[in-house]
């Protein structure tokens, strides 16, 4: 027992050193190796795919014994097997398809070990070799899933999330198992301190993450200390995932926080609320968002900020309509957060011309389940080749929290939709009356 324990350590110890060979032997197992970890002479590192290689390369007798040490292991003769992949290491100890299947030897099923009489070493030394295998290929797939496998097995709980993050760099479809493994450590105060040094970093499946947790995390305190602290970080939240967490917020009609966190995003005050968000349809880069302006075009419909002659800024809002058929245009809104009084909504517009029988109207609505609407514009239709310009009044009553301000069609008939020609708008805002 103790010499076996002694030939176990010098074979780990004789490998460890050996990792710092460069050169040659790092070109060789490269050149025998393809990117997915699968050999290239006829034969995968996964035991139940072993198929017999049909030739060996003399130069590098390692491959032959990796080999005999594949074929032992589907024969279930696995101390041959783990006599023959050592040789390999023992002649390439660079060879990390020999190291892999070493490590998968050690995790066999515990009926194989007892009916083949397979002495396993301390669990040290087989740390020790799921070690070597990171050394070995730090981002091959077939390396960090297995050591994955291995460390979860043998329940190495920092171990197991250091390597599923690294897995999920270039391997993104571990989402699955890695994500409920971070979302139980993020409610463990040992393991969040493992975790919490990739969530400080620019890792691309952050994003991803917190959709995940966005969609199973039932304590929206624990969403918001977690956004919190990914804001403080030195790798902050990105775009994504700011909208995602708005987006979050809304559902849960928690409007006021989901409003002041995009008006941070936009390195805006929040007190900002009374005016309509860009009436000048300047801004280009934050469309789409729930609290700035939603577009949304079709084949008959041409909605952009273009530029024209007689704006205040450098753009406009241009709607083309393409002759064809009826169209219930409902494609552009905002919503808004006014608090209860009165306001006056007044704008530009010029018609270019525009044929149709009712029109468009600006409307806005309380937000809600009834879509209450509050106040409409004058039917906007026909030519001016001047700009002109419009108004509407209305009030908020108290039980109106959120605002949607919106361009429809006037008529919800089929036969009084039909539109050919343009129309532009600028210079649209909401101010609060006063007496």
């Amino acid at each position: 027992m103790i010499l076996g324990r002694l030939a176990w350590g010098a074979l780990v110890l004789g490998f460890a050193i050996l990792l710092v060979v460069t050169g040659f032997s790092d070109w060789q197992a490269r050149e025998f190796n393809d990117p997915d970890g699968a050999f290239e002479i006829g034969y995968n590192p996964i035991i139940k795919e072993y198929t017999p290689p049909n030739s060996f390369y003399p130069l590098f007798p390692s491959n032959a014994y990796l080999a005999l040490g594949l074929q032992a292991a589907t024969s279930e003769k696995p101390s041959l097997a783990i006599a023959n992949i050592a040789q390999a290491l023992h002649e390439n100890p660079a060879n990390a398809e020999a190291a892999v299947l070493m490590l998968r030897l050690f995790m066999l099923p515990e009926e194989i070990i007892k009916s083949t009489n397979f002495a396993l070493p301390p669990q040290q030394l087989i740390d020790a070799v799921a070690d070597i295998n990171i050394k070995l290929r730090p981002t091959y797939e077939s390396t960090l899933s297995t050591v994955v496998e291995y460390r979860s097995i043998n329940q190495q709980n920092e171990k197991t999330i250091q390597t599923l993050a690294d897995l999920l760099i270039n391997y993104r479809h571990y989402a699955d198992q890695a994500f409920p493994i971070f979302h139980i450590a993020l409610n463990d105060p040992e393991l969040s301190r493992i975790l919490q040094p990739y969530l400080d970093s620019p890792l691309p499946w952050l994003p991803a993450f917190f959709r995940y947790l966005l969609e199973h995390e039932t304590d929206q305190r624990k969403i918001q200390d977690y956004y919190v602290k990914r804001l403080h970080s030195q790798n902050p939240p990105t775009q994504q995932e700011t909208l995602s967490y708005i987006n979050y917020l809304i559902k849960q009609k928690q409007w006021a926080i989901a409003y002041e966190i995009w008006s941070e995003h936009l390195n805006q005050s929040s007190s900002f609320n009374l005016a309509l968000y860009d009436g000048g349809f300047e801004d280009t880069e934050n469309l789409n968002q729930t609290f700035g302006w939603n577009f949304r075009n079709s084949k008959e419909i041409n909605i952009k900020q273009a530029n024209t002659s007689g704006t205040d800024g450098k753009k406009s809002l241009s709607i083309a309509f393409k002759k064809g058929d009826s169209i219930v245009f409902r494609h552009i809104d905002q919503n808004r957060l006014l608090p209860q009084g009165e306001y006056s909504f007044t704008g530009k517009y010029r018609l270019g011309p525009l044929k149709t029988s009712n029109g468009l109207r600006w409307r806005v609505y309380c937000v809600g389940e009834n879509n209450r609407k509050i106040a409409e514009t004058e039917a906007f239709k026909g030519y001016n080749q001047q700009w002109q310009t419009f108004k509407a009044d209305f009030t908020v009553p108290d039980n109106c929290e959120v605002q949607r301000i919106a361009l429809e069609s006037d008529s919800q008939y089929a036969h009084q939709n039909l539109f050919q020609g343009n129309i532009w708008f600028d210079k649209l805002s909401i101010t609060e009356v006063q007496h």
